[in-house]
């Protein structure tokens, strides 16, 4: 998977870093999101781009860190 940083935003002093993955092998794509040493990686969310796009900028105007990432990222597949 390839990575390429989409987002930063600060929580409590701290950075939070928002991931946009691509699969280098097909259209495949998903995200991570990493703060104070904790990482949430979530693969083959979407074939589009596009679409994982909209979902990490939403997270990074929450403030989404890894702990809570796995309940956004199952309610946006299940829209």
């Amino acid at each position: 998977m390839e990575r390429s940083l989409t987002a930063i935003t600060r929580l409590n002093g701290f950075l939070i870093h928002y991931y946009l993955l691509r699969d280098r092998c097909g259209p495949s794509y998903g995200l991570a999101v990493s703060y104070r040493g904790e990482e949430a990686v979530f693969s083959d969310l979407a074939v589009s781009e596009g679409a994982v796009r909209e979902l990490l900028a939403a997270m990074g105007r929450g403030s989404v860190t890894p702990a809570t990432a796995r309940d956004i990222v199952e309610d946006w597949l299940l829209r």
